[in-house]
This record gives C-alpha cells, structure tokens and sequence, in this order.
C-alpha cells in the first residue's frame, strides 16, 4: 500500500516547493486561474457576466464576448476598474466568421488561449414544435452549436500547438434532457451537450478538459413569476449567477477538477428532483 500514502506526500512536497506549507494555504492564496487567458460568450449579462467576472477575479484575463454592445462593454469596463485584464468583442455568433474573429482577437490581445466557456444563446420563448419558424431552429442551432464547434476547435489546435493543458465549459440546460415547451432550445442544447461528449472524448488525450453544466431556473428578469417557478425548486429559491459561476470556476479549476472530462453538472436547486406527474393523495 506504501503508493497509495505516497502519493499526498508527492502532492505536499509540490506545493512546498511552491513556497507553500497546505494546500490550504495554496487554496487560500493563489488564485484558481492565475496565468489563464479565457474566452467567454454570452458575457454581457447573466450566467454568461457572472462566469467571466468569476474567472477574472480568480486571475484569469479575460475576453467578453455578447451581441449586446452596451452590457459586454459594461462588463468588461466594470472588470478592468476592478484592475482585472479585460476586453469586450462585439459578435453575433449566428455569423459563420465571428467564431475566427474572436479567436484571433484573444490571441492577439492575450498571446494564449487557455479556457473557452459558451454560454451564448438566442432569446427564446415559448411555442409549438409544429409551427416554429425553420429560421428560428437555424438561429438556435448557429449560436449554440456550431459557433462553439467552431471556437471548440480553434481553441484546441491552439491548446495543442503550444501543449496548453486547455479547459472548456459548455453551458446547457436542463431543457436538453426533458421538453419544455421552447422545442428550437431543447434539441440545441441536447446537441451542445453531445458535442460536449465529442470533444471531451477527442481532446482528452491531449490534457484538454471538456465538460457542461446545467443550471436551472436562475433569477432573471424575464422570468415573470418568481414566486410561483420557486415552488418546483425543492429549495424553494430560484439560483443566482453567480452560484452557477462558482460551479463553473471549480470545473474550470486544475486544482478541483483535473480528472472531470465529459461530464455535465446540474447547477439547479434540486428542480430536477420535481416530480411533474402529481402523487396520490391522502
């Protein structure tokens, strides 16, 4: 059994000769992504905001990414009064050539890309799968799909060219694994997930990590009654942002998740534990 006890005294020995006695204390004083350079899509506001600020204040730089001028700008502003390296591009990723350009405008600002999170997606509302528009499914299909195959696998030559140990996050949704009356984002999502799996399978055997997480109903505004979507969450609380982008920092994170690849994290309250068909009474 003497590699089993060897290997904490391996890890110990690491971490004294990075000047530290714990690895308490390297947990409590160095940041998780210090020396990272990330890409983020959807940055301007929400899930998309919280992850890349949570990456920023964890020490990585970071590229915002948002179709909305005015909230990417904002986030990256907010970040850099924070002293934090941050840039903002606008892009509309239903265009086949703006995956390229942001890439190329990380390299060149960064020098390396080191962690790639898609959190990018079209405004969605509810309607039938029988009368929605093809146009709405190609644009659905365009922002969350291929547009993070595309980045998923420039990031990836890159990653390899340079023997960068790359993490990427693909953010889904619990819609991919049970309809919910927005049919365009369900079938997206169920592929962003699967393209997860794909790349994960991949890209492994060159040290890049590939994994999703899901959330569940996060506060928002467009989620009109808060209350009452509270009630099939077994927390009794919608999410917040940031909770999401705590999770997706420790996945992102070598020190917490080096040996996670291919897996998706539920982020949701306990809101897949609702049991949609009522039980008995009495």
């Amino acid at each position: 059994m003497t590699h089993i006890r060897s290997a904490p005294q391996k890890a110990q020995r690491a971490f004294g000769e990075c000047g530290y006695q714990s690895w308490e204390q390297a947990t409590l004083e160095t940041p998780l992504l210090k020396g990272d350079t990330a890409i983020v899509t959807g940055a301007g506001v929400g899930i998309g905001r919280a992850i890349a600020e949570a990456l920023a204040r964890e020490g990585a730089k970071v590229l915002l990414t948002d179709i909305n001028e005015a909230a990417c700008s904002t986030a990256a502003e907010t970040l850099r009064k924070e002293g934090h390296d941050a840039i903002c591009l606008v892009a509309d990723l239903a265009d086949a050539s703006a995956s390229a350009r942001i890439f190329d405008a990380a390299l060149k600002k960064f020098g390396q890309v080191s962690i790639f999170v898609h959190c990018a997606s079209p405004y969605h509302q509810e309607e039938s799968v029988s009368t929605l528009a093809e146009d709405a499914w190609t644009q659905m299909f365009d922002v969350n799909v291929k547009s993070a195959l595309r980045i998923a696998n420039l990031c990836a030559t890159h990653m390899k060219e340079r023997g960068i140990k790359g993490r990427m996050l693909l953010v889904t949704s619990l819609h991919a694994e049970t309809p919910r009356g927005v049919p365009h984002y369900s079938v997206a999502k169920a592929g962003l997930t699967a393209l997860m799996r794909e790349l994960a399978k991949a890209y492994g055997p060159h040290g890049i990590r590939v994994n999703a997480i899901a959330p569940g109903i996060v506060s928002a505004n467009w989620f009109p009654s808060a209350d009452a979507l509270a009630n099939s969450v077994a927390m009794r609380r919608l999410g917040r942002p940031e909770e999401v982008a705590g999770t997706a920092v420790a996945l992102l994170a070598d020190r917490f998740s080096g040996y996670i690849n291919g897996t998706t994290v539920v982020v949701d309250g306990g809101l897949s534990l609702h049991n949609w068909i009522p039980g008995p009474r009495g």
